[in-house]
């Protein structure tokens, strides 16, 4: 065994007696990234030598040793650039635990043989895998939409399964990132792909997309989680954004990850990482997207989860890109990107920083490392209630 490059979603099973299984992605494929087509040095077009794949790593948590480590998805299945994870367990309703990995790709590769370039029977990826952590079987669940999935979390709390999952898309021109919902009545109805998948649109129709929101807005956006057809949720990311946008789904710039509250009573909370556009450039409303912002998507009503509100938790297009004071700068989140809750009330948001807020060495005064960020949700306002816990060393 091999630990492999690009580690990114990462899932704990604990086992008992110090034992732990730590399952991680790899966002790996054989798709240069970006790609292309003109003629240019080789270099210039990078790809990886494996497709994705996700290890299972068995630790002692007494001796902080690995007993075992495995592929438990390998290359040789065909997945591409496994981003996120998330482990469905019985706290999230599932009888059978099964992991969710996901596909952040667009491209088109072959699922048997060499993945690409692509043949006449090429497929386009963008899939939610489901693995099952107790029979080892695994499956892609196309019902669960085909887009760049950053992540697919299991929400506790409601007579069906509920399951979020945000689209990552790798083009910030406009708006154009969404987040779904997937209902079933039960994980053998999941594994069997007959859930039903949904996207959020606001009630009002002139609150569309993250240009809609003032910065720094407090007005809550009521809304609701509307039915996309089953076939077009099994179908390619084209009909997919073909019908969100004519159901009017509210586009965000970039979903990353996701997480629900565990504070006690409070698991129908869901606070959704955006990136944002990472520029300067101000958009049709008159603000820029600079840093990015952390979405609170509260499901209302206990007997129906497609009924929700979407509202700003942290904001952080109201400091500018690369702010020239650097108090302000290093004051401000960058680029949220993966989310974790605990149940004294913390959100943990790791950052990615873009390329106008992270170091450009040798000029670099006014920009940062990554960190992660400690935000404070029962404060009252949770965006001025934030600490840096931890961050990237760059000295060097």
């Amino acid at each position: 065994y091999r630990f492999e490059a690009i580690p990114d979603g990462i899932s704990l099973k604990p086992r008992g007696k110090g034992r732990v299984d730590l399952y991680v992605n790899h966002e790996t494929s054989p798709v240069p990234f970006p790609y292309s087509a003109l003629p240019q040095p080789a270099e210039a077009n990078q790809n990886d030598f494996d497709n994705s794949q996700v290890s299972r790593l068995v630790l002692n948590q007494h001796s902080a040793g690995v007993l075992s480590g495995k592929m438990v998805i390998r290359s040789s299945e065909n997945f591409q650039r496994f981003c996120s994870n998330f482990l469905a367990t019985a706290a999230e309703g599932f009888d059978r635990e099964l992991l969710f990995t996901n596909e952040e790709a667009t491209d088109s590769v072959n699922r048997t043989g060499t993945a690409w370039p692509a043949g006449p029977d090429a497929e386009q990826a963008g899939l939610v895998v489901a693995y099952d952590v107790r029979t080892g079987a695994r499956r892609p669940i196309y019902g669960m939409g085909r887009h760049n999935h950053e992540n697919s979390v299991a929400i506790p709390g409601f007579d069906d399964l509920v399951v979020l999952s945000g689209d990552d898309t790798f083009s910030t021109s406009s708006p154009g990132s969404q987040v779904y919902m997937y209902l079933a009545g039960n994980a053998g109805e999941v594994w069997n792909d007959e859930g039903q998948l949904y996207g959020f649109v606001a009630d009002n129709a002139a609150i569309n997309d993250y240009w809609d929101v003032p910065v720094g807005s407090a007005t809550p956006i009521p809304g609701e989680f509307k039915m996309i057809g089953k076939a077009v949720a099994q179908g390619n990311q084209s009909a997919l954004e073909g019908a969100s946008d004519g159901l009017g789904v509210f586009q965000f710039f970039r979903i990353e990850d996701i997480a629900y509250d565990k504070r006690p009573g409070m698991s129908n909370v869901v606070y959704l990482a955006d990136s944002g556009k990472g520029s300067s450039s101000a958009g049709p409303t008159g603000f820029a997207s600079t840093n990015g912002r952390i979405w609170k998507l509260e499901l209302t009503d206990p007997g129906d989860p497609t009924q929700a509100t979407l509202s700003l938790l942290v904001e952080g297009d109201d400091s500018p890109l690369a702010a020239t004071d650097a108090a302000a700068s290093f004051a401000e989140i960058h680029q949220p990107d993966n989310l974790e809750t605990t149940p004294n009330g913390s959100l943990l948001v790791t950052e990615d920083p873009s390329s106008g807020n992270t170091y450009a060495l040798p000029a670099g005064a006014n920009k940062t490392e990554a960190r992660i960020w400690l935000v404070d949700l029962d404060a009252a306002d949770p965006d001025a209630a934030r600490t840096t816990v931890a961050k990237v060393d760059q000295s060097a």
